[in-house]
């Protein structure tokens, strides 16, 4: 059993419908528990269960540590941050920027899970790096 806070559960499904953004919701373990319904349809399309599917197996493996650290960051309480590389909503790699916020639980000393929310900055980055070479 996972040990999400009760009230969260029914606002998961609205959440995940109504953010731009892709949004995960994840347990302490690493576990997707919800995502918005395009990278659940993703990931059911690529043969993996949603239920399943672990927070490192998101990301390249040059990304997976910084992944791993922001979600701990956000189990302890604070908020983790990191950019990786990721398919973009039209199948293009790009850029995506992740915040990974925790979810308050009554035990203030730790989170039992997080929130992740992934936006598409390839733009972004592309124009830092041009600004970047121009220099």
């Amino acid at each position: 059993m996972v040990n999400v806070p009760e009230w969260i559960v029914p606002l998961a499904p609205l959440l995940m419908r109504e953010c731009l953004p892709r949004v995960v919701l994840l347990d302490a373990g690493g576990r997707l528990l919800r995502a918005t319904p395009e990278l659940e349809r993703a990931l059911a399309g690529a043969g993996a269960d949603p239920g399943v599917v672990r927070w490192d197996a998101l990301w390249t493996p040059s990304a997976v540590t910084a992944a791993r650290q922001a979600l701990q960051q956000a189990l302890d309480g604070g908020t983790g941050r990191f950019r990786a590389p990721m398919v973009t909503t039209d199948g293009r790699w790009g850029v995506t920027e992740v915040t990974v916020h925790p979810v308050p639980t009554d035990d203030a000393a730790a989170s039992a899970a997080a929130v992740a929310v992934l936006r598409d900055v390839s733009e972004v980055a592309r124009l830092e790096r041009a600004l970047v070479e121009a220099r």
